[in-house]
Protein backbone atom coordinates (compact mmCIF):
# COMPACT_ATOMS: atom_id res chain seq x y z
CA UNK A 1 0.00 0.00 0.00
CA UNK A 2 1.36 3.43 -0.97
CA UNK A 3 2.10 6.09 1.63
CA UNK A 4 -0.90 8.25 0.72
CA UNK A 5 -3.25 5.24 0.51
CA UNK A 6 -2.11 4.11 3.96
CA UNK A 7 -2.60 7.64 5.27
CA UNK A 8 -6.13 7.71 3.82
CA UNK A 9 -6.94 4.43 5.59
CA UNK A 10 -5.47 5.76 8.85
CA UNK A 11 -7.50 8.97 8.51
CA UNK A 12 -10.73 6.96 8.27
CA UNK A 13 -9.88 4.94 11.40
CA UNK A 14 -8.61 7.95 13.32
CA UNK A 15 -5.00 6.73 13.42
CA UNK A 16 -3.75 9.75 11.48
CA UNK A 17 -4.31 13.39 12.38
CA UNK A 18 -4.20 15.92 9.49
CA UNK A 19 -0.99 17.90 9.56
CA UNK A 20 1.04 15.23 11.43
CA UNK A 21 3.20 13.44 8.86
CA UNK A 22 5.87 10.77 9.24
CA UNK A 23 9.31 12.26 8.72
CA UNK A 24 10.17 9.45 6.27
CA UNK A 25 7.59 10.46 3.67
CA UNK A 26 7.06 14.14 4.50
CA UNK A 27 9.03 15.35 1.49
CA UNK A 28 7.21 13.11 -0.98
CA UNK A 29 3.77 13.80 0.50
CA UNK A 30 4.09 17.52 -0.26
CA UNK A 31 3.97 16.79 -3.99
CA UNK A 32 1.11 14.26 -3.81
CA UNK A 33 -2.56 15.11 -3.97
CA UNK A 34 -5.39 13.15 -2.43
CA UNK A 35 -8.96 13.29 -3.76
CA UNK A 36 -11.57 12.54 -1.09
CA UNK A 37 -15.35 12.74 -0.98
CA UNK A 38 -16.74 14.25 2.20
CA UNK A 39 -20.34 13.14 2.41
CA UNK A 40 -23.14 12.79 1.56
CA UNK A 41 -23.52 10.97 4.87
CA UNK A 42 -20.23 11.74 6.61
CA UNK A 43 -20.13 12.60 10.34
CA UNK A 44 -18.05 15.70 9.53
CA UNK A 45 -20.41 16.80 6.76
CA UNK A 46 -23.43 19.07 6.75
CA UNK A 47 -26.60 17.08 6.20
CA UNK A 48 -26.67 15.49 2.75
CA UNK A 49 -24.12 17.82 1.13
CA UNK A 50 -21.20 16.12 -0.59
CA UNK A 51 -17.89 17.90 -1.02
CA UNK A 52 -15.30 16.62 -3.47
CA UNK A 53 -12.01 17.83 -1.98
CA UNK A 54 -8.49 17.73 -3.39
CA UNK A 55 -5.90 17.84 -0.62
CA UNK A 56 -2.18 18.47 -0.41
CA UNK A 57 -1.34 17.23 3.06
CA UNK A 58 -3.91 18.91 5.28
CA UNK A 59 -4.53 21.81 2.85
CA UNK A 60 -7.50 22.03 0.49
CA UNK A 61 -6.39 22.95 -3.02
CA UNK A 62 -9.73 22.38 -4.81
CA UNK A 63 -13.34 21.91 -3.71
CA UNK A 64 -16.52 21.06 -5.58
CA UNK A 65 -19.93 20.99 -3.88
CA UNK A 66 -22.01 18.09 -5.22
CA UNK A 67 -25.69 18.73 -4.52
CA UNK A 68 -29.05 17.16 -5.27
CA UNK A 69 -29.35 14.38 -2.70
CA UNK A 70 -32.44 16.00 -1.12
CA UNK A 71 -33.93 17.29 -4.39
CA UNK A 72 -37.67 16.57 -4.57
CA UNK A 73 -38.74 18.70 -7.53
CA UNK A 74 -40.61 21.31 -5.50
CA UNK A 75 -41.02 23.66 -8.45
CA UNK A 76 -42.84 21.04 -10.52
CA UNK A 77 -44.96 20.02 -7.54
CA UNK A 78 -46.10 23.65 -7.25
CA UNK A 79 -47.68 23.38 -10.69
CA UNK A 80 -49.99 20.53 -9.61
CA UNK A 81 -51.38 22.22 -6.47
CA UNK A 82 -53.69 25.18 -5.99
CA UNK A 83 -52.63 28.33 -4.18
CA UNK A 84 -53.70 27.03 -0.78
CA UNK A 85 -51.98 23.68 -1.19
CA UNK A 86 -48.61 24.97 -2.38
CA UNK A 87 -48.05 26.73 0.95
CA UNK A 88 -47.46 23.36 2.59
CA UNK A 89 -44.79 22.62 -0.04
CA UNK A 90 -43.15 26.03 0.18
CA UNK A 91 -42.49 25.85 3.91
CA UNK A 92 -40.54 22.56 3.73
CA UNK A 93 -37.41 23.33 1.73
CA UNK A 94 -35.93 25.52 4.50
CA UNK A 95 -37.27 23.83 7.61
CA UNK A 96 -35.63 26.38 9.91
CA UNK A 97 -37.58 29.30 8.43
CA UNK A 98 -40.85 27.82 7.28
CA UNK A 99 -42.99 30.90 7.92
CA UNK A 100 -40.72 33.13 5.84
CA UNK A 101 -40.79 30.64 2.96
CA UNK A 102 -44.60 30.56 3.01
CA UNK A 103 -44.59 34.33 2.91
CA UNK A 104 -42.86 34.60 -0.46
CA UNK A 105 -45.47 32.43 -2.19
CA UNK A 106 -48.46 34.38 -0.89
CA UNK A 107 -46.83 37.74 -1.60
CA UNK A 108 -46.29 36.76 -5.24
CA UNK A 109 -49.91 35.63 -5.63
CA UNK A 110 -51.24 38.74 -3.89
CA UNK A 111 -49.22 41.07 -6.12
CA UNK A 112 -50.37 39.38 -9.29
CA UNK A 113 -54.01 39.26 -8.14
CA UNK A 114 -53.96 42.83 -6.79
CA UNK A 115 -55.11 41.79 -3.31
CA UNK A 116 -54.83 44.32 -0.51
CA UNK A 117 -53.94 42.67 2.79
CA UNK A 118 -55.55 44.14 5.97
CA UNK A 119 -53.16 46.27 8.10
CA UNK A 120 -53.34 43.94 11.11
CA UNK A 121 -52.27 41.01 8.92
CA UNK A 122 -49.34 43.03 7.54
CA UNK A 123 -48.03 43.79 11.02
CA UNK A 124 -48.68 40.27 12.30
CA UNK A 125 -46.79 38.81 9.34
CA UNK A 126 -43.86 41.10 10.07
CA UNK A 127 -43.85 40.07 13.71
CA UNK A 128 -43.96 36.35 12.88
CA UNK A 129 -41.26 36.70 10.22
CA UNK A 130 -38.89 38.20 12.81
CA UNK A 131 -39.71 35.51 15.37
CA UNK A 132 -38.93 32.93 12.67
CA UNK A 133 -35.65 34.73 11.91
CA UNK A 134 -34.59 34.47 15.55
CA UNK A 135 -35.48 30.77 15.62
CA UNK A 136 -33.30 30.09 12.58
CA UNK A 137 -30.34 32.10 13.88
CA UNK A 138 -30.46 30.44 17.29
CA UNK A 139 -30.38 27.00 15.64
CA UNK A 140 -26.96 27.83 14.15
CA UNK A 141 -25.70 29.58 17.30
CA UNK A 142 -26.68 26.63 19.49
CA UNK A 143 -24.60 24.14 17.53
CA UNK A 144 -21.58 25.38 15.60
CA UNK A 145 -19.90 27.90 17.98
CA UNK A 146 -20.13 25.61 21.05
CA UNK A 147 -18.90 22.59 19.07
CA UNK A 148 -15.99 24.51 17.56
CA UNK A 149 -15.11 25.92 20.98
CA UNK A 150 -15.25 22.46 22.57
CA UNK A 151 -13.05 21.04 19.80
CA UNK A 152 -10.44 23.72 20.47
CA UNK A 153 -9.78 22.09 23.87
CA UNK A 154 -9.10 18.70 22.24
CA UNK A 155 -5.35 18.24 21.62
CA UNK A 156 -6.17 16.11 18.58
CA UNK A 157 -8.10 19.01 17.07
CA UNK A 158 -5.52 21.70 17.72
CA UNK A 159 -4.13 21.93 14.19
CA UNK A 160 -4.41 25.43 12.72
CA UNK A 161 -7.58 25.86 10.68
CA UNK A 162 -6.13 28.56 8.45
CA UNK A 163 -4.06 31.75 8.56
CA UNK A 164 -3.82 32.91 12.14
CA UNK A 165 -6.28 30.31 13.31
CA UNK A 166 -4.50 28.15 15.86
CA UNK A 167 -6.64 26.44 18.46
CA UNK A 168 -4.37 26.71 21.44
CA UNK A 169 -6.86 28.56 23.64
CA UNK A 170 -8.17 27.21 26.91
CA UNK A 171 -11.90 26.48 27.12
CA UNK A 172 -13.87 29.34 28.58
CA UNK A 173 -10.98 31.80 28.52
CA UNK A 174 -11.07 35.22 26.90
CA UNK A 175 -8.47 37.57 25.51
CA UNK A 176 -7.73 40.07 28.18
CA UNK A 177 -10.77 39.62 30.42
CA UNK A 178 -12.88 42.30 28.74
CA UNK A 179 -16.38 41.49 27.46
CA UNK A 180 -16.25 40.57 23.79
CA UNK A 181 -12.67 41.70 23.33
CA UNK A 182 -10.06 39.84 21.30
CA UNK A 183 -6.37 40.23 20.64
CA UNK A 184 -7.04 41.81 17.28
CA UNK A 185 -9.32 44.56 18.54
CA UNK A 186 -12.02 43.81 15.96
CA UNK A 187 -14.39 46.77 15.66
CA UNK A 188 -18.00 46.11 16.50
CA UNK A 189 -17.35 42.79 18.22
CA UNK A 190 -18.87 43.89 21.54
CA UNK A 191 -22.64 44.24 21.74
CA UNK A 192 -22.88 46.03 25.04
CA UNK A 193 -21.96 43.23 27.42
CA UNK A 194 -24.38 42.30 30.13
CA UNK A 195 -24.59 39.64 32.80
CA UNK A 196 -22.33 36.75 31.96
CA UNK A 197 -20.88 38.44 28.88
CA UNK A 198 -17.25 38.20 29.98
CA UNK A 199 -15.09 35.47 31.37
CA UNK A 200 -12.88 37.57 33.55
CA UNK A 201 -12.05 34.95 36.14
CA UNK A 202 -15.08 34.51 38.41
CA UNK A 203 -16.23 30.86 38.41
CA UNK A 204 -19.83 31.69 37.58
CA UNK A 205 -18.73 33.93 34.71
CA UNK A 206 -16.45 31.24 33.32
CA UNK A 207 -19.31 28.77 33.47
CA UNK A 208 -21.56 31.20 31.59
CA UNK A 209 -18.93 31.37 28.81
CA UNK A 210 -18.65 27.59 28.51
CA UNK A 211 -19.84 25.88 25.31
CA UNK A 212 -22.31 23.76 27.28
CA UNK A 213 -23.92 26.81 28.88
CA UNK A 214 -24.21 28.57 25.52
CA UNK A 215 -25.82 25.51 23.93
CA UNK A 216 -28.40 25.13 26.69
CA UNK A 217 -29.19 28.86 26.73
CA UNK A 218 -29.78 28.88 22.96
CA UNK A 219 -31.96 25.76 23.10
CA UNK A 220 -34.01 27.23 25.95
CA UNK A 221 -34.42 30.49 24.03
CA UNK A 222 -35.64 28.58 20.97
CA UNK A 223 -38.20 26.75 23.08
CA UNK A 224 -39.53 30.05 24.40
CA UNK A 225 -40.08 31.34 20.87
CA UNK A 226 -41.44 28.00 19.72
CA UNK A 227 -44.05 28.24 22.45
CA UNK A 228 -45.57 31.44 21.06
CA UNK A 229 -45.25 30.25 17.45
CA UNK A 230 -46.94 26.96 18.34
CA UNK A 231 -49.69 28.75 20.26
CA UNK A 232 -50.70 30.87 17.30
CA UNK A 233 -50.29 28.29 14.50
CA UNK A 234 -50.46 24.86 16.11
CA UNK A 235 -47.17 23.79 14.52
CA UNK A 236 -43.54 23.72 15.60
CA UNK A 237 -41.82 23.66 12.20
CA UNK A 238 -44.30 23.77 9.30
CA UNK A 239 -46.65 26.46 10.48
CA UNK A 240 -49.07 26.68 7.53
CA UNK A 241 -50.27 30.01 8.94
CA UNK A 242 -49.99 32.21 5.85
CA UNK A 243 -52.86 32.40 3.39
CA UNK A 244 -53.26 34.34 0.18
CA UNK A 245 -54.80 37.54 1.50
CA UNK A 246 -53.56 37.36 5.08
CA UNK A 247 -53.32 34.84 7.91
CA UNK A 248 -55.20 31.67 8.77
CA UNK A 249 -56.63 32.60 12.18
CA UNK A 250 -57.06 35.36 14.72
CA UNK A 251 -54.37 36.13 17.31
CA UNK A 252 -55.08 34.35 20.63
CA UNK A 253 -56.16 36.52 23.57
CA UNK A 254 -53.15 37.83 25.48
CA UNK A 255 -50.73 36.52 22.85
CA UNK A 256 -49.04 39.88 22.22
CA UNK A 257 -48.23 40.22 25.92
CA UNK A 258 -46.67 36.77 25.92
CA UNK A 259 -44.59 37.75 22.88
CA UNK A 260 -43.22 40.76 24.82
CA UNK A 261 -42.37 38.50 27.77
CA UNK A 262 -40.61 35.94 25.58
CA UNK A 263 -38.63 38.64 23.76
CA UNK A 264 -37.45 39.99 27.11
CA UNK A 265 -36.36 36.55 28.31
CA UNK A 266 -34.45 35.81 25.10
CA UNK A 267 -32.77 39.22 25.26
CA UNK A 268 -31.65 38.47 28.84
CA UNK A 269 -30.14 35.18 27.67
CA UNK A 270 -28.16 36.71 24.79
CA UNK A 271 -24.99 37.37 26.84
CA UNK A 272 -24.76 33.67 27.71
CA UNK A 273 -25.70 32.55 24.17
CA UNK A 274 -23.06 34.84 22.67
CA UNK A 275 -20.34 34.32 25.28
CA UNK A 276 -18.57 31.71 23.14
CA UNK A 277 -18.60 33.93 20.04
CA UNK A 278 -17.49 37.03 21.93
CA UNK A 279 -15.13 35.73 24.58
CA UNK A 280 -13.97 32.14 24.02
CA UNK A 281 -10.33 32.34 23.00
CA UNK A 282 -10.27 28.92 21.37
CA UNK A 283 -13.33 29.63 19.24
CA UNK A 284 -12.11 33.05 18.16
CA UNK A 285 -8.69 31.75 17.17
CA UNK A 286 -10.21 28.92 15.12
CA UNK A 287 -12.51 31.31 13.24
CA UNK A 288 -10.54 34.58 12.95
CA UNK A 289 -9.01 34.89 9.49
CA UNK A 290 -10.49 31.57 8.39
CA UNK A 291 -12.69 31.22 5.30
CA UNK A 292 -12.47 34.88 4.29
CA UNK A 293 -15.14 35.80 1.75
CA UNK A 294 -14.60 38.99 -0.22
CA UNK A 295 -17.27 41.44 -1.26
CA UNK A 296 -16.49 40.69 -4.90
CA UNK A 297 -17.11 36.97 -4.36
CA UNK A 298 -20.37 37.78 -2.63
CA UNK A 299 -21.57 39.73 -5.67
CA UNK A 300 -20.31 37.20 -8.21
CA UNK A 301 -22.07 34.23 -6.59
CA UNK A 302 -25.16 35.98 -5.24
CA UNK A 303 -24.38 35.19 -1.60
CA UNK A 304 -26.88 36.93 0.68
CA UNK A 305 -28.02 37.24 4.26
CA UNK A 306 -25.65 37.44 7.25
CA UNK A 307 -22.92 35.63 5.29
CA UNK A 308 -22.86 38.49 2.75
CA UNK A 309 -23.23 41.32 5.26
CA UNK A 310 -20.21 40.01 7.18
CA UNK A 311 -18.14 40.82 4.07
CA UNK A 312 -19.29 44.44 3.97
CA UNK A 313 -22.12 43.94 1.46
CA UNK A 314 -24.86 45.64 3.44
CA UNK A 315 -27.81 44.70 1.23
CA UNK A 316 -31.00 43.93 3.16
CA UNK A 317 -34.38 43.84 1.41
CA UNK A 318 -36.18 44.91 4.59
CA UNK A 319 -34.43 48.28 4.34
CA UNK A 320 -33.51 48.60 0.65
CA UNK A 321 -36.80 47.35 -0.89
CA UNK A 322 -39.24 47.39 2.04
CA UNK A 323 -42.16 44.95 2.09
CA UNK A 324 -44.73 44.12 4.77
CA UNK A 325 -44.40 46.78 7.51
CA UNK A 326 -40.64 47.25 7.28
CA UNK A 327 -41.00 50.63 5.61
CA UNK A 328 -42.60 51.96 8.81
CA UNK A 329 -39.93 50.35 10.98
CA UNK A 330 -36.98 52.24 9.50
CA UNK A 331 -36.20 53.83 12.86
CA UNK A 332 -35.99 50.40 14.56
CA UNK A 333 -34.50 48.23 11.83
CA UNK A 334 -30.74 47.74 12.10
CA UNK A 335 -28.74 46.11 9.31
CA UNK A 336 -25.82 44.39 11.03
CA UNK A 337 -22.60 44.35 8.98
CA UNK A 338 -18.91 43.55 9.37
CA UNK A 339 -16.00 44.07 6.99
CA UNK A 340 -13.61 41.20 7.80
CA UNK A 341 -15.55 38.53 5.92
CA UNK A 342 -14.19 35.60 7.93
CA UNK A 343 -15.99 32.91 9.94
CA UNK A 344 -15.84 34.98 13.11
CA UNK A 345 -17.43 37.99 11.40
CA UNK A 346 -20.26 35.82 10.08
CA UNK A 347 -21.05 34.41 13.52
CA UNK A 348 -20.86 37.91 15.03
CA UNK A 349 -23.34 39.17 12.43
CA UNK A 350 -25.70 36.31 13.20
CA UNK A 351 -25.53 36.96 16.94
CA UNK A 352 -26.09 40.71 16.63
CA UNK A 353 -28.99 40.12 14.24
CA UNK A 354 -30.84 38.24 16.99
CA UNK A 355 -30.80 41.36 19.15
CA UNK A 356 -31.87 43.54 16.21
CA UNK A 357 -34.79 41.19 15.43
CA UNK A 358 -35.90 41.23 19.07
CA UNK A 359 -36.22 45.01 18.79
CA UNK A 360 -38.41 44.57 15.71
CA UNK A 361 -40.55 41.98 17.52
CA UNK A 362 -41.22 44.39 20.36
CA UNK A 363 -42.02 47.22 17.94
CA UNK A 364 -44.46 45.07 15.93
CA UNK A 365 -46.21 43.72 19.02
CA UNK A 366 -46.63 47.24 20.41
CA UNK A 367 -48.03 48.50 17.12
CA UNK A 368 -50.45 45.59 16.80
CA UNK A 369 -51.78 46.30 20.28
CA UNK A 370 -52.74 49.83 19.21
CA UNK A 371 -54.39 48.98 15.88
CA UNK A 372 -58.21 49.06 15.79
CA UNK A 373 -60.04 45.73 15.51
CA UNK A 374 -60.28 44.33 12.02
CA UNK A 375 -59.86 41.21 9.93
CA UNK A 376 -56.59 39.31 9.55
CA UNK A 377 -57.37 38.19 6.00
CA UNK A 378 -59.03 39.51 2.87
CA UNK A 379 -62.16 37.70 1.69
CA UNK A 380 -61.49 35.42 -1.29
CA UNK A 381 -63.80 33.28 -3.43
CA UNK A 382 -64.02 29.60 -2.63
CA UNK A 383 -62.24 28.75 -5.89
CA UNK A 384 -59.38 31.23 -6.05
CA UNK A 385 -57.73 31.93 -9.41
CA UNK A 386 -54.84 34.26 -10.13
CA UNK A 387 -55.20 36.45 -13.25
CA UNK A 388 -52.94 35.77 -16.21
CA UNK A 389 -49.55 37.39 -15.91
CA UNK A 390 -46.30 37.12 -13.98
CA UNK A 391 -44.88 38.56 -10.76
CA UNK A 392 -41.73 38.26 -8.68
CA UNK A 393 -41.67 38.48 -4.90
CA UNK A 394 -38.48 38.28 -2.89
CA UNK A 395 -38.03 38.41 0.85
CA UNK A 396 -35.14 38.74 3.28
CA UNK A 397 -35.29 35.26 4.76
CA UNK A 398 -33.09 34.27 7.72
CA UNK A 399 -30.51 32.61 5.44
CA UNK A 400 -30.64 35.33 2.77
CA UNK A 401 -32.71 36.34 -0.24
CA UNK A 402 -35.58 34.01 -1.10
CA UNK A 403 -37.49 34.74 -4.31
CA UNK A 404 -40.51 33.36 -6.15
CA UNK A 405 -41.18 34.03 -9.81
CA UNK A 406 -44.84 33.24 -10.46
CA UNK A 407 -46.34 32.81 -13.94
CA UNK A 408 -50.11 32.36 -14.16
CA UNK A 409 -52.34 31.39 -17.10
CA UNK A 410 -55.45 32.41 -15.16
CA UNK A 411 -56.02 29.09 -13.43
CA UNK A 412 -56.21 27.99 -9.83
CA UNK A 413 -52.69 26.53 -9.96
CA UNK A 414 -49.45 28.25 -10.97
CA UNK A 415 -48.41 27.65 -14.56
CA UNK A 416 -44.79 28.10 -13.42
CA UNK A 417 -43.31 28.92 -10.02
CA UNK A 418 -39.54 29.33 -9.92
CA UNK A 419 -37.82 29.41 -6.52
CA UNK A 420 -34.60 31.29 -5.86
CA UNK A 421 -33.20 29.97 -2.56
CA UNK A 422 -30.48 31.60 -0.48
CA UNK A 423 -28.71 28.33 0.38
CA UNK A 424 -28.00 27.46 -3.26
CA UNK A 425 -25.79 30.52 -3.80
CA UNK A 426 -24.28 30.35 -0.30
CA UNK A 427 -23.06 26.80 -1.06
CA UNK A 428 -21.78 27.44 -4.59
CA UNK A 429 -19.20 29.94 -3.36
CA UNK A 430 -17.51 27.13 -1.38
CA UNK A 431 -15.60 26.22 -4.55
CA UNK A 432 -13.70 29.51 -4.18
CA UNK A 433 -13.88 29.83 -0.40
CA UNK A 434 -12.41 26.46 0.65
CA UNK A 435 -9.17 26.25 -1.42
CA UNK A 436 -6.24 27.39 0.70
CA UNK A 437 -7.91 26.48 3.99
CA UNK A 438 -6.93 23.62 6.26
CA UNK A 439 -9.05 20.53 6.74
CA UNK A 440 -9.47 21.52 10.38
CA UNK A 441 -11.20 24.71 9.25
CA UNK A 442 -14.04 22.88 7.45
CA UNK A 443 -16.52 22.83 10.37
CA UNK A 444 -16.15 26.56 10.98
CA UNK A 445 -16.44 27.48 7.30
CA UNK A 446 -19.42 25.24 6.55
CA UNK A 447 -21.21 26.26 9.74
CA UNK A 448 -20.72 29.98 9.10
CA UNK A 449 -22.13 29.96 5.57
CA UNK A 450 -25.64 29.42 7.00
CA UNK A 451 -27.35 27.03 4.60
CA UNK A 452 -29.98 24.32 4.88
CA UNK A 453 -29.54 21.40 2.51
CA UNK A 454 -33.24 21.16 1.63
CA UNK A 455 -33.21 24.84 0.75
CA UNK A 456 -30.18 24.26 -1.44
CA UNK A 457 -31.62 21.28 -3.31
CA UNK A 458 -35.35 22.19 -3.33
Amino acid sequence: MGAMAQRHADAVTGAWTPGVADSADAAGAAAERLLINLGPGHPSGHGMLRLSLTLEGDRIVAAEPVIGYVHRGAEKLFEARDYRQIIVLANRHDWLSAFSSELGVVLAAERLAGIEVPPRAVWARTLLAELNRILSHLAFLSTYPPEIAAASADPGSAAPAGPGSDAGGRPGSDAGGRPGSDAGGRPGSDAGGGPGSDAGGAPEEAAAASPEAATMAAFDARELIQSVMEEISGGRMHYMFNRVGGLAAELPAGWLGRVHDVAGQVRSALPVIGAVVRGHEGFRKRTRGVGTLTGEQVRQYGVSGPAARASGVGFDLRRDEPYLAYGELAGVLQVVTRTEGDCLARFECLLDQVGASLDLVDACASRLATLPPGPLSARLPKVFKVPEGHAYAWTENPLGINGYYLVSRGGKTPWRLKLRSASFSNVQVLSELLPGSGVAGLPAILGSMFFVVGDMDR
